[in-house]
């Protein structure tokens, strides 16, 4: 990786979910996880179709800062937007209907979350030029 390159990528600080966490990540991590990952990902096959990568693990193991720095590595390296993150946590229920049905206690769980509208929404991924998705506040701990 060169210099102008990692300059780009760190250049301004970037922060996680809309919060005031930074998102922290070295010149080796760049080199030796996201590059390599970036570039066979930008090789695969995408039109008529968009690529669509899913990062899993479980909670607090580093799934959001994995996915913003692939997302960043992999929009330099294309220099445009290729890459956007959609996070799952934006498809759990409303705070509000987890407590009408007794879920709140349960969130994170499989039935605290929309499967069916983020199926669908996956289907569309694959083939919409345009799309809009739920994002999960970290300050009110709500889909937004």
């Amino acid at each position: 990786m060169d210099a102008a390159f990692w300059q780009r990528i760190s250049a301004e600080p970037r922060y996680l979910d809309g919060t005031r966490h930074p998102l922290e990540m070295t010149p080796a991590e760049v080199e030796q996880v996201y590059l390599p990952l970036a570039r066979r990902i930008l090789v695969l096959p995408r039109l008529p179709r968009r690529v669509v990568v899913a990062i899993a693990g479980p909670p607090g193991s580093g799934k959001s800062a994995f996915a913003a720095a692939l997302a960043l590595v992999l929009n330099a390296l294309s220099a445009g937007t290729e890459a956007a993150v959609v996070g799952m946590d934006g498809w759990h229920y409303p705070n509000r209907y987890l407590e009408e049905h007794a879920l709140r206690s349960q969130k994170g769980a499989p039935e605290s979350y929309n499967f069916a509208a983020l199926r669908d929404f996956l289907r569309r991924a694959r083939r919409s030029t345009r799309l809009a998705y739920p994002i999960y506040s970290r300050e009110t701990h709500d889909p937004m």
